[in-house]
């Protein structure tokens, strides 16, 4: 078990902040690759005389950054949402849910993602019907949202268990780690990708909500308890890519053993086992490489938010472009990836961060003075949006959590 953190009052988490930018930048990553690889070929099952995906460039990079980023990301949103309670008490949780994520997730339904929609209708030449458009746009498809609308029906879950009187410090709630199987065992496998479904529609999945439950509630155990992340946990992440990864593949996906249930009991408990050693060896790493603040750090964590947002949407403009000047599909994937975070990072560190949109993603700031301009870097505060938490950063001054008591 780890040990008990007797940290100072002022501690900072400037290595969990950089670890949540870095689980949302790794979907741009990830994304990039849907233009580099078609997307039929991660269809499932994978049936004889289909393409070899196994050999794919970046085929399995996806499965990887798919299986760790989004457990690690509702595992940290779950650590600062209790963070933020401590600091702020219920109401001010509520209020901070309502701004960071509600009405985030209302502005860009109508905005970002029907243009996502539109812009990949006529980049495909398709003709979808009145009743398509509707259900697409209007209902039922969130796209790259999902994730905001999960994590606002964890917040109110959340938010109900406290009104319960319900506490996270019972050494019981360890029992989510071996209970995030469940779910990833009863999930359908619609398509080739390591790690849990991705459900996109306002009527989730209950499945894919509560794999991801036990990784956000976790984190909230993990805060309330008090618990410090060790450097040494990113040995966990070694046997999590040599060795659970490789040995999960097979059993998941192979086309022979599509109904075998003993292969697939295998496979999801070796899927959920790589999530769970990911997200502590990827918290240990972080601590090793980024405990101290930097600039540049803070600069992409206090980006990482929009960036995520908007990427798809400039992607599927570019993307066209950008194959045709650069016919390579190696050269062609690093340079989607460059342009697009580039221009997205210089739009918000110009223009965005001091504008509405980016109050309300981030909180209000005031354009820096010159001289430090110059510089390069203002006084970046890491993104809150995400997790509904107060910047590491900046303002993650908490004390620690009081002693072990309740359930």
């Amino acid at each position: 078990m780890p040990a008990r953190a007797d940290s100072p009052p002022t501690k900072r988490f400037h290595d969990l902040d950089a670890l949540r930018a870095c689980a949302m930048l790794l979907g741009v990553l990830l994304h990039a690759t849907f233009h580099t690889i078609p997307w039929r070929y991660f269809r499932y099952p994978i049936l004889p005389g289909g393409p070899n995906v196994w050999a794919l460039p970046y085929f399995h990079a996806v499965q990887l950054i798919h299986g760790l980023r989004m457990p690690v990301f509702f595992l940290l949103s779950g650590f600062f949402c209790a963070l933020l309670l401590q600091r702020r008490g219920l109401k001010g949780l509520l209020k901070n849910r309502i701004l960071r994520i509600a009405l985030p997730l209302l502005i860009c339904i109508p905005t970002i993602r029907n243009l996502e929609f539109i812009i990949n209708q006529l980049n495909w030449g398709d003709n979808p019907t009145s009743a398509e458009w509707f259900n697409a746009v209007v209902i039922s498809d969130l796209s790259n949202l999902w994730f905001l609308w999960q994590l606002l029906l964890l917040s109110g879950l959340f938010l109900l268990a406290l009104r319960l009187g319900l506490r996270f410090r019972h050494n019981l709630w360890w029992l989510l780690l071996p209970l995030a199987w469940l779910p990833a065992f009863h999930m359908d496998q619609e398509f080739l990708v390591f790690g849990p479904e991705t459900s996109v529609a306002v009527l989730v999945d209950i499945e894919v909500l509560a794999y991801y439950a036990c990784f956000y509630f976790f984190g909230v155990f993990f805060y309330q308890r008090g618990f410090q992340v060790r450097r040494w946990w990113m040995i966990a992440i070694l046997p999590a890519v040599t060795l659970v990864y490789p040995l999960a593949i097979p059993l998941l996906f192979v086309h022979e053993r599509l109904r075998e249930v003993t292969a697939q009991i295998q496979g999801s408990l070796l899927e959920t086992l790589f999530a769970w050693l990911m997200c502590f060896g990827m918290m240990g790493l972080f601590r090793a490489i980024a405990a101290r603040e930097r600039p540049w750090v803070r600069l992409l964590a206090d980006a990482a938010f929009w960036i995520y947002l908007t990427h798809e949407l400039l992607m599927q403009v570019l993307a066209r472009h950008i194959r045709a000047l650069v016919p390579n599909p190696h050269l062609f994937y690093i340079t989607l990836v460059l342009v697009v975070s580039g221009l997205l990072l210089l739009a918000w560190r110009r223009e965005v961060r001091y504008s509405w949109f980016g109050t309300l993603l981030n909180g209000k700031r005031r354009r820096p003075e010159a001289g430090r301009e110059a510089t390069g870097f203002g006084s970046a505060v890491p993104a809150q949006a995400l997790t509904a938490s107060p910047s590491p950063a900046q303002t993650l001054t908490a004390s620690p959590p009081p002693a072990q008591g309740g359930s």
